[in-house]
């Protein structure tokens, strides 16, 4: 009894440290990156764009991955310091995707409907099928336009274009 109540809390001591650890990654990159104004996503160091797209003529979302993790960037497009006449985009917020197989998951950041309803303003983590359309959905987030926040939303309805599939068919 008294060798699992050891196990036990040596466990919950790791398992406490590992979340901590991982809650200052997240605090570390938010800082790094939160409020960066960029041309280019190259400009980004340290990360790799996966995926990304324009939701409308304010907002961009980018897929960034840094070693195995993914993250949503929700950036907003505002003038350049430099040229009144040019644009650029300012890190507003980040969001942390969980860990998931890119061999049979994908996080879809554009072709996203609830209920038949176009709204690209959703980005799903989705299952990978092949079918026109990802309806096995594990995860939702929503831009929120007045607060400029990427949050958290209910699965239910949704589902996201495969464009993986479409590249297929169309070759």
């Amino acid at each position: 009894m008294i060798k699992k109540c050891v196990l036990l809390g040596i466990s919950m001591l790791f398992l406490v440290s590992e979340i901590s650890a991982q809650s200052q990654n997240n605090t570390n990159l938010r800082n790094q990156y939160l409020g960066v104004r960029y041309k280019d996503y190259r400009e980004l160091r340290e990360l790799t764009k996966v995926n990304s797209n324009m939701i409308n003529l304010h907002y961009g979302i980018a897929l960034m991955k840094k070693e195995d993790k993914h993250f949503l960037f929700l950036s907003r497009f505002e003038n350049s310091e430099n040229h009144s006449d040019d644009f650029q985009l300012k890190v507003i917020d980040i969001k942390e995707i969980p860990k998931f197989n890119e061999f049979y998951h994908c996080v879809s950041v554009k072709g996203c409907s609830q209920n038949g309803k176009n709204d690209p303003t959703l980005f799903a983590l989705a299952v990978i099928e092949p079918q026109k359309y990802l309806t096995k959905i594990v995860k939702v987030w929503k831009l929120d336009k007045p607060t400029g926040k990427i949050l958290d939303y209910t699965s239910s309805g949704v589902k996201c274009i495969n464009h993986s599939q479409l590249a297929l068919v169309s070759e």
